[in-house]
């Protein structure tokens, strides 16, 4: 999505999504709630939003993944700003641009908190 006044909306459906009012363009990932395994559903959207970030980073972009699911009062209000239809879920929102600075990636590594096992 790109249309800015719903961009500005969808910054509104979650205290942590002010960063999608200035972003230039947004994915909203949805699933089904009619599927094989439903209880699945969240473990395939976290995979494909995960692919998703990957290939902004490839492409030069910045992209930010924003939580909705499981929280209700959320997912409702992403589907009153986008008119997502009654058969599908908001599950996250990922605003996408090109970022204003660039970082260093920060280690968050703990060998101690890694089983190996020989």
């Amino acid at each position: 999505m790109t249309n800015a006044d719903k961009l500005k909306e969808l910054a509104q459906t979650s205290p942590y999504a002010g960063c999608t009012a200035n972003a230039p363009m947004a994915f909203v990932a949805c699933y089904r709630k009619e599927c094989r395994m439903p209880e699945y559903a969240p473990i395939d959207l976290s995979a494909s939003v995960e692919n998703l970030l990957l290939e902004a980073d490839e492409l030069g972009l910045g992209a930010v993944w924003l939580g909705i699911a499981p929280l209700r009062d959320r997912m409702d209000k992403v589907r009153e700003v986008i008119s997502i239809p009654e058969e599908l879920e908001a599950f996250a929102i990922i605003p996408c641009g090109y970022p204003v600075q660039i970082k260093n990636q920060q280690n968050h590594y703990e060998k101690e908190r890694v089983h190996f096992v020989e």
